[in-house]
């Protein structure tokens, strides 16, 4: 008895265990250290993403500032966006092709929102007064438009990611880009004027410009050129040139800029229009339709001519309508008839025409003064050119609850 008191073969049993013990917690406190380490890399993750998401949506918005401009007092940018249908808001398509949502499961659009925000830098009350600093407070009481003109809007964008949100804000400044257009009183593939147009008053005036200027070839005049009276002094002064290029008056591009102008201010029609005044005007009834003014209406003004592109079909002015500003018929159907433009009548194009290709302009009918040059119609025309951040506008500022 006293041999089995005095023997240690259970000590082993006891050490083993509490080792085990020992390794055991030590085991639970590094694998506690790890998850909380990856719990944090996860929250850094999606912190990131939900940034980066943010800066797409507000860089998407800024874009389209760009692109299609600040809006109008009767066609504003909405509330907020994404709205359904609306041209003045980034596309969820178009933010989605940025990610990779294979390798970037935080991306799913399920788990993922954006919103975004676009107000003028000055209050309805009083415009001449700027803003310098954004208050999410402005989101009620600022136009959705520039209505102070000064080319300036803020842009707010806030964006959620699996739960974490980011938000930020910028005024951007939208550049203009000129678009110029040759000088010429007249410059078509062809012109005549009607047979009743044998007068001694001029018909075109082209004081100050380059003339008249058609892209067939052949004596002056020709049957199938330039038909007109030069005896008559129906072109004052009676400077014409033929044989001009047949290339494009301005580019595809130029062009496309110029009705997103008319697209973003209302202005695009797809049938005749009441009324022609505006800075761009564009209206695309159809081949083969004409667009008919007639009466004593005045569309702009001398101080503020516009630009009319006539994407189809052909216009007439006649009456005592009187147009200020260019009229540009971009002819992409290649028409080749004498009247895409016909200026007839007491009517007057205060401004210049063009038509591109073998299309022809029409004018005269009555002897009296129906196209007159001037430079001020060919001096101002934009389109919507590069929007940017001001220089330490741009911050990251405080989600608020949607």
């Amino acid at each position: 008895m006293k041999s089995r008191f005095s023997s240690e073969r259970g000590s082993v049993v006891v050490t083993a265990i509490l080792l085990i013990a020992i390794m055991i917690a030590i085991g639970v406190a590094a694998l506690a250290q790890v998850d909380t380490q990856t719990e944090q890399s996860r929250r850094e993750r999606v912190h990131e993403s939900s940034f980066n998401l943010g800066e797409a949506a507000l860089t998407n918005q800024i874009y389209i500032l760009g692109r299609k401009g600040t809006g109008t007092v009767s066609k504003p940018y909405p509330d907020v966006c994404p709205t359904a249908g609306n041209e003045f808001c980034p596309e969820p398509a178009s933010l989605a092709v940025n990610y990779d949502q294979a390798s970037q499961p935080d991306f799913d659009p399920g788990q993922t929102t954006w919103r975004t925000w676009v107000r003028d830098n000055a209050s309805t009350s009083n415009p001449a007064v700027s803003d310098t600093f954004w208050d999410d407070a402005l989101l009620t009481d600022r136009p959705r438009y520039d209505q102070n003109g000064d080319k300036l809007m803020w842009v707010r964008a806030q964006a959620n990611v699996r739960g974490r949100e980011r938000a930020m804000v910028g005024l951007i400044r939208i550049e203009p880009n000129p678009i110029t257009f040759p000088g010429y009183a007249i410059l078509a593939g062809k012109f005549q004027t009607t047979n009743n147009g044998n007068h001694s008053d001029a018909i075109v005036d082209t004081t100050g410009s380059l003339g008249v200027g058609v892209r067939c070839t052949g004596n002056i005049p020709s049957n199938n050129c330039i038909e007109y009276q030069p005896n008559k002094g129906q072109i004052q002064p009676n400077i014409v040139t033929t044989g001009q290029p047949y290339e494009p008056t301005i580019s595809e591009g130029d062009l496309e800029a110029l009705l997103d102008v008319a697209r973003a201010n209302g202005t695009y029609f797809t049938s005749c229009p009441p009324s022609l005044t505006g800075d761009v005007v564009a209206i695309d009834p159809g081949s083969g339709q004409e667009c008919d003014y007639q009466g004593n209406s005045t569309y702009n003004s001398a101080a503020n001519p516009g630009l009319l592109i006539i994407m189809s079909g052909s216009i007439e002015f006649r009456g005592g309508v009187n147009y200020y500003g260019l009229v540009y018929h971009p002819n992409l159907a290649n028409e080749t008839d004498f009247d895409l433009v016909k200026v007839h009548g007491n009517s007057q194009v205060i401004g210049g025409v063009i038509v591109d290709g073998e299309g022809g302009v029409s004018a005269g009918s009555s002897g009296k003064l129906n196209i007159k040059y001037s430079a001020n119609a060919f001096n101002d025309i934009n389109s919507f050119g590069t929007a940017g951040v001001v220089q330490n506008t741009w911050r990251e500022i405080q989600p608020m609850d949607l």
